[in-house]
């Protein structure tokens, strides 16, 4: 790594190690190369870096002959400090000219849009030019070359392509991306593939799925390359809620009255939290415009460190009566009178805890953003409860106020990062703060990003806080009266019915007898054992319905033709859409050349007509007619039912008090088989590994047992 964004890959699971000041990237291998056993390395560099002084290394390096391939992020601004533009003019077709003069051999160019080159465009002789999908395959071949090569990687960097797509100065692709959780098997493949934290939870009735969070998405689209059948592309249409304001009344209008607003006794002190690109800064830039407006003392200071690319933001915000009573721009600790949470995480972290004290306000959007961990750990679990009883410890219950902001701006606006001045507007009518709402409106209405919006965000806190029936009327309106998919039923029995009754429309009523039958046999053995156990019973009851309902090509037509589905679609998306499907059909799927494995195709809105076709088909599955039976992955489930049923019967027959966890331990890990094609592949791998570990600790403790007998 060097100085940059780059540099941030070293916490990922990237083989990155190391990093040197702006400008020494690849200098350190002059050295360091005559003592090592590796013949070349890969040296990542920004275009920042390499404008700014980067070219002066790989001079070094070519002067030195040294082996070692200068991978050159061309991201079309100095991303990692706010997005500025760069200095001076330079693209990737300049870059490459200026090497090859100093001496840079082989260079190759690596973009998401290589159609964008025109035949005009000035690339030294020898230049070639490749999609991103070719990554590995061209790095494998540059990492055999002598001397110095260079690879320039082309892309916009996302999260400004963001940034400028909501101010209109660059074209937002009328496409999105949603995901079927019905489909999904919430193997985190496609976080895998994109690294993306667009891509989040979603928690439902058969466990952590995953879904597109539209207001973060960046639409590069790299998680499509996750092998799942779950992703289907939006084209046309519009976000419900993204359309103007004044198209609809259903904002509520009542009446307010102005709340008590605090008393500045010297200083006034906010701490703001939040994550870099959700529009946390610009809150305490309307915060501090409208405290000038309403001629009183204001600083802001914004600590944004690793913001521009998803890190945690903290403002502190300091008012008064008066400009010069203002002596310090950092919230003292233990001297926050109110705390904005428009993060949890970042609001109950140690940095954020200093500055509360036991009367601090505290006002939270209780949305759970996810952090990096997710993308490499799928059932990673969001510590929600022990993040709000810390901060419950620290303001004093009374003092800390929770709303789910994100979602509300989501069904209502159509954009999660209305979420924020919903929050202040939240605040201020609960007396949290100390500037007027006059003073706010106008300060919205001069920033000039998209006002309306914001205007009625702030307002609709304010409703809400008034009157907390207006929240629920409007989940209500919005999202029905609630889908009984979402949560799970807390009792047993009902949880063993709802999956019957699923899989009885998956296949027939036999195929649901023969789930209830073994489930029921595992109930009646742990219950002999001790009255008030069921953890064995619920772990069968889990994994042998994720086995019998597996989705396989008939399964996942069902899942995309019902009604159900596409009203989901309907009450995200409105206007006029076409829908694509990106399917891997084992009969046509063609490889990746590069890594020998399938890749998925996409399909139009026809493939509903097969959908449909094959839906009323399921009735051949598993018999003589299935023309599915003898695919790897059909032949691999067919194996896992079966060795699961004989698995079950051996822990029926030997399960005693003393290897009762160890039981649930093994009756637990089909649950971890998840994917599709490859993907469950190498997890059934890793699976059957964990079960012969398992399986001996379970019959060690049954022979300890005997012998004590």
């Amino acid at each position: 790594a060097g100085i940059g964004c780059h540099f941030m890959a070293q916490w990922m699971d990237r083989n990155t190690a190391g990093f040197t000041q702006m400008g020494g990237e690849g200098a350190g291998w002059l050295g360091e190369s005559h003592f090592s056993k590796t013949g070349h390395v890969f040296q990542n560099i920004g275009d920042g870096t390499y404008f700014h002084s980067g070219l002066l290394a790989i001079r070094a390096c070519v002067a030195a002959g040294t082996n070692i391939t200068f991978k050159i992020l061309y991201n079309d601004a100095v991303a990692m400090t706010g997005g500025q533009a760069m200095d001076g003019p330079l693209d990737a077709a300049a870059i490459s000219r200026q090497i090859r003069a100093e001496g840079v051999g082989r260079i190759t160019v690596v973009t998401d849009q290589p159609k964008k080159y025109s035949s005009a465009t000035e690339w030294p002789r020898g230049v070639t030019v490749h999609h991103r999908r070719d990554l590995i395959s061209v790095q494998e071949s540059l990492r055999e070359e002598t001397g110095v090569s260079a690879l320039i990687y082309d892309q916009t960097c996302a999260a400004e392509k963001r940034r400028r797509r909501r101010r209109g100065l660059m074209e937002d692709p009328p496409r999105r991306l949603f995901i079927n959780d019905l489909v999904c098997e919430g193997c985190g493949d496609c976080s895998v593939k994109s690294n993306c934290v667009a891509v989040s939870p979603k928690e439902t009735v058969f466990g952590r799925k995953r879904q597109i969070d539209q207001s973060a998405c960046n639409k590069d689209y790299s998680c499509l390359e996750g092998f799942c059948p779950s992703f289907v592309t939006i084209e046309g249409g519009r976000l419900r809620g993204q359309r103007e304001l004044s198209e609809t009344n259903a904002l509520p209008r009542h009446p307010l009255s102005e709340p008590d607003r605090p008393v500045i006794d010297g200083n006034y002190s906010i701490v703001l939290t939040g994550v870099g690109g959700t529009g946390v800064v610009t809150v305490g830039a309307i915060l501090g415009m409208a405290a000038h407006i309403a001629r009183m003392g204001c600083s802001v200071l914004d600590m944004a460190g690793l913001a521009q690319k998803g890190g945690a933001v903290t403002s502190y915000i300091i008012l008064s009566d008066e400009p010069e009573d203002i002596n310090a721009t950092h919230v003292a600790d233990g001297g926050a009178h109110l705390l904005l949470g428009c993060d949890v995480v970042t609001s109950a972290s140690p940095g954020t805890m200093r500055k509360l004290h036991s009367g601090t306000k505290a006002v939270l959007n209780e949305h759970q953003m996810m952090t990096g961990e997710f993308v490499q750990q799928p059932d990673f679990s969001f510590p929600m409860q022990e993040l709000m009883a810390a901060l419950s410890a620290r303001c004093g219950q009374s003092n800390v106020h929770t709303i789910p902001a994100t979602t509300i701006a989501n069904v209502v606006f159509g954009d999660s990062i209305a979420a924020n001045l919903f929050l202040l507007g939240y605040a201020y009518q609960l007396g949290g703060l100390p500037v007027p709402a006059t003073a706010i409106e106008s300060a919205i209405a001069l920033n000039a990003r998209a006002v309306e919006m914001n205007r009625e965000a702030f307002r609709l806190g304010r409703q809400v806080a008034a009157r907390p029936q207006v929240m629920e009327d409007l989940l209500r309106q919005n999202l029905g009266d609630g889908d009984v998919t979402t949560t799970d039923p807390e009792d047993l029995a009902s949880f063993i019915d709802y999956r019957y009754r699923f899989l009885k429309a998956y296949q027939n009523e036999a195929y649901a007898e023969r789930y209830r039958t073994l489930v029921e046999s595992v109930i009646a053995k742990e219950q002999s054992l001790a009255s008030d156990w069921d953890e064995l019973s619920m772990a069968v009851a889990q994994s042998y319905f994720k086995l019998l309902a597996r989705k396989d090509e008939y399964e996942v037509a069902r899942l995309h033709s019902q009604a159900a589905f596409h009203q989901e679609l309907a009450n995200q998306f409105e206007g006029p859409y076409r829908l694509r499907f990106h399917l891997a059909p084992a009969f046509i799927a063609g490889k990746d050349p590069a890594t020998g494995l399938p890749v998925k195709r996409e399909f139009g809105s026809w493939i509903m007509v097969v959908f449909r076709a094959l839906s009323a088909c399921r009735g051949l599955r598993d018999t003589i007619f299935d023309p599915f039976r003898f695919s790897s992955e059909r032949r691999l489930e067919r194996k896992l039912l079966s060795d699961y049923e004989t698995l079950v019967a051996q822990l029926i027959a030997h399960v005693e008090s003393h290897n009762h966890a160890h039981a649930v331990d093994l009756a637990r890990l089909p649950l971890k088989v998840r994917g599709y094609g490859y993907v469950k592949l190498r997890a059934a791998e890793a699976v059957e590994k964990e079960q012969v570990r398992l399986m001996t600790a379970f019959s060690s403790a049954v022979l300890q047992s005997r012998a004590v007998g």
